[in-house]
């Protein structure tokens, strides 16, 4: 159904259903009305973002004896990759794929597991200017990356690591949650901490709606697939 789509794929930090609010979020509720759900599923591990993020790129159950230093992700670095996203556009599509996280990236090794599978990677302070804020923005991250792949003529694929809605969920420690927080403190039946976590992934939410937003003006969103899944 989606043959010869272009691809972009967003691992979200911390994503989960209490992101999605109609009035706040309402890219994420309209991804989340109006495309494909998976609602059938389980998780058999406990997630955390390298683990998580594994599972997405590879297909694959990571091995939770491992801890997160030489984490499952970490131990793929040198292995042959070929049915990785990246890689896989690249050998069958002749396509060059990229990839984006707003964080260093020697964080879990990214810098060396992400090239491996077949992403040019840009990261905070190595291809992309995040600031030194904690976490940093998504939106900054997608206002700075979409130009590297987003051409009418040419079928394309990227991959996102976010970090907008990175924990911890309070003001004082959470940027995200400093700037959104006049959106979200008035909400009624919620803890600060839920509302810390909503204001957090209203920046997801900016960032997808530029993303749209550009690729409607390229004339290329009915032919791109945006996949979105919690790390």
């Amino acid at each position: 159904m989606l043959s010869d789509y272009n691809l972009i794929v967003l691992c979200a930090e911390a994503f989960a259903t209490g992101a999605i609010h109609e009035e706040l979020t309402p890219t994420l509720y309209r991804l989340s009305t109006e495309g494909i759900i998976f609602n059938n599923y389980y998780n058999s591990f406990i997630n955390n973002t390298t683990d998580g993020e594994y599972t997405m790129c590879m297909g694959l159950y990571p091995d939770n004896s491992r801890d997160k230093a030489s984490a499952s992700f970490y131990a793929s670095r040198n292995s042959y990759l070929p049915f990785c996203l990246g890689n896989a556009f690249l050998e069958q599509k002749g396509v060059q794929s990229y990839g984006y996280h707003n964080h260093i990236s020697q964080y879990y090794g990214r810098n060396q597991t992400h090239p491996n599978m077949g992403y040019i990677m840009k990261f905070a302070k190595d291809g992309l200017d995040m600031g030194n804020s904690w976490p940093t923005s998504d939106l900054d991250m997608m206002m700075q990356s979409v130009d590297d792949y987003i051409r009418q003529d040419e079928q394309f694929h990227a991959y996102y690591m976010t970090f907008s809605g990175h924990l911890m969920y309070y003001t004082y420690h959470n940027a995200m949650a400093k700037k959104n927080w006049n959106l979200v403190k008035d909400l009624e039946g919620l803890s600060d901490m839920s509302k810390c976590y909503l204001a957090c992934n209203i920046e997801l939410d900016r960032a997808l709606a530029y993303l749209m937003e550009r690729l409607e003006e390229a004339g290329v969103a009915d032919k791109t697939a945006i996949v979105l899944a919690g790390d």
